[in-house]
């Protein structure tokens, strides 16, 4: 993988830096304990908020929330935050192009159904929220060139404005650095738990009737 600065940075200037945030507990993750069965659930993973003082980006009522892989023709912002950053079950619908959450008492019943991915909170310059899924490496270690470059791509450049090149010689992300300085973005002043009903509504499995794991079962 390699890293392609378009144009240096600008001496003697740097990016404001982020508001630490508060570290989230595990609601989500896989090892987590069975979720309330109330019929509106709350998310309630901590108040994780962030600001900066970028004042032209979109309200939080503006922004568009969604799971997917930055497309490459967009720069993004990666949040800095590692406490953003968790492990998740997911299905994925190939076909639609879609991501569901398995709740991890449900995924413990689906044996092959799921994968188990890390969520990594980016935001584009129009002000989307992204929940990049990246695949985690497997019990012995082990993980393909795309995905161990794109986790590369975020630790060494959280904090800075990239787009992904995808290198096919390689099999793998190379990391184009926008060229100037530009303003870090305002996040969104909600909470992470609210992030996450926002970009997977609709697509939250916490029972095993939920209509995707009947399509699986062919049920539907």
């Amino acid at each position: 993988m390699s890293t392609q600065d378009e144009v240096p940075r600008v001496s003697g200037q740097s990016l404001p830096k982020e508001p630490k945030l508060t570290e989230t507990d595990s609601k989500f993750g896989t090892n987590s304990s069975q979720s309330d069965s109330k019929p509106k659930k709350k998310f309630d993973l901590s108040q994780i908020k962030a600001k900066t003082g970028h004042g032209a980006m979109a309200t939080v009522e503006q922004m568009v929330y969604h799971v997917s892989r930055p497309s490459k023709n967009d720069f993004f912002y990666v949040n800095k935050d590692t406490s953003l950053r968790i492990a998740v079950n997911l299905i994925e619908d190939k076909e639609n192009n879609e991501n569901y959450l398995v709740m991890p008492d449900v995924a413990s019943q689906l044996p092959g159904d799921y994968v188990v991915k890390i969520l990594v909170m980016v935001i584009t310059r129009g002000g989307s929220v992204v929940l990049w899924p990246i695949k985690a490496p497997s019990d012995e270690g082990k993980l393909d060139s795309w995905n161990e470059s794109a986790m590369n791509i975020v630790d060494e450049h959280a904090g800075k404005w990239i787009r992904l090149r995808p290198n096919m010689s390689l099999k793998a992300y190379d990391c184009v650095i926008a060229k100037g300085e530009i303003a870090s973005p305002e996040w969104p002043d909600i909470s992470y738990d609210e992030v996450i009903e926002k970009a997977f509504k609709g697509k939250i499995i916490d029972d095993l009737d939920h209509p995707m794991l009947k399509n699986l079962r062919g049920e539907l």
